[in-house]
C-alpha cells in the first residue's frame, strides 16, 4: 500500500520501550487500514526489529 493513500488524519505510533517512545530500528512502519474502506490508511505502527526487541527484553528484566 503506497504512502500517498495515507489520510491527513493519520497517526504514527512508535515503540514504547523503558518509558520512552522510540522509532523502530527497522525503519519500517505497518499501515493500519480502515476495515470499512481498505483504501483509507488511518495510521501506521512501528515494526520492531531485533534491536528493539532486545532493548524491550532488557528493560523488562531490569524492572524486576
Amino acid at each position: 500500500m503506497s504512502h500517498d493513500l495515507i489520510s491527513q488524519a493519520c497517526t504514527r505510533e512508535a515503540l514504547f520501550i523503558n518509558g520512552e517512545w522510540h522509532n523502530p530500528s527497522s525503519h519500517r512502519w505497518i499501515p493500519n487500514v480502515n476495515p470499512a474502506n481498505t483504501q483509507d490508511v488511518i495510521g501506521e505502527f512501528a515494526m520492531a526489529g531485533v534491536e528493539d526487541v532486545n532493548q524491550a527484553v532488557a528493560a523488562a528484566k531490569g524492572a524486576f
